[in-house]
């Protein structure tokens, strides 16, 4: 098994909770990733936001793939920390960094945070290495796209269209 990592990151001008309790709620997925269809929550989390199990449909070039998604850690404010089972399995850690008080927000005079998707894929040995920039490039364009589309909603109360 190979293990190829990307990140993305994005300021938004939301307050940590805010952001976290939307990330950590995987019901609003479709609302920024509109390759998700037919969510549904399988199992609800702890008491810290932990142990909420998700199953959706990705949508993809080559077609339909059942994903199975679980929180395995969440730290109110800061992290959401994930694993996806699917056609390539996936650990995925969402941070949220709130600015220092008085320090610089990132230019925007809204304030906010920093936000930040970590993305590790877990690629069989049995796919050939040769896929892997391609599989890095496709994630980071997805994460990437996760995040703006987040902010967007975050930030104007507009959903995807």
């Amino acid at each position: 098994m190979r293990r190829l990592s990307t990140r993305a990151e994005r300021h938004i001008a939301a307050g940590p909770h805010d952001i976290w309790a939307y990330r950590l709620d995987f019901l609003h997925l479709p609302e920024y990733n509109p390759s998700v269809r037919g969510i549904e929550q399988l199992a609800q989390s702890g008491p810290d936001g932990s142990g909420a199990h998700y199953r959706f449909e990705l949508i993809a070039e080559d077609g339909s793939h059942p994903v199975d998604l679980r929180v395995i850690r969440a730290v109110p404010g800061q992290l959401v920390a994930i694993e996806l089972g699917g056609a390539v399995p996936a650990e995925e850690e969402f941070t949220v960094s709130a600015p220092e008080p008085g320090g610089p927000s990132d230019g925007d005079s809204t304030g906010g945070c920093r936000v930040a998707i970590d993305l590790t894929l877990l690629v069989s040995d049995e796919i050939p290495t040769i896929t892997d920039q391609q599989l890095l490039d496709s994630g980071t364009r997805q994460i990437g796209d996760e995040l703006e589309q987040m902010a967007r909603f975050l930030e104007t109360g507009t959903p995807t269209s």
